[in-house]
């Protein structure tokens, strides 16, 4: 738990509505989705929105995906070696999708149930 708080800690460093799990707009999966699917997608020509939130969606999912075996058992996930930023963001794309009701959330948090599901540790 105290490297999830410490990765919280960081992420709010640089996005600071990140910085306690109250639900903000600026922080919540509908805000940051429209980066990530531009990412996922490999749009071209994205639009402003897109091109505002590409670069956070990128920050937090590679951060996650770098520090997920540092969670303890509940949190933790073990995304492949292999696996690169664009297949990481993918996941949370496909994961986003699947449980509408929910992107009012805080990314961040998706992001790691996300990771989770798709890596889990074995």
């Amino acid at each position: 738990m105290k490297v999830l708080a410490l990765v919280v800690a960081l992420l709010s460093a640089v996005f600071p509505a990140l910085s306690s799990r109250s639900q903000t707009y600026e922080d919540s999966a509908n805000a940051i989705a429209p980066g990530c699917r531009a990412i996922a997608n490999n749009i071209q020509k994205p639009t402003l929105e897109e091109s505002l939130q590409a670069p956070k969606c990128v920050a937090m999912v590679s951060t996650l995906r770098n520090v997920g075996k540092m969670f303890i058992a509940s949190y933790r996930y073990c995304v492949p070696q292999e696996a690169i930023n664009a297949q990481a963001v993918k996941v949370v794309v496909a994961y986003l999708d699947r449980i509408p009701t929910r992107t009012h959330e805080p990314f961040l948090w998706l992001a790691i149930e996300a990771l989770r599901e798709a890596w889990p540790c074995r």
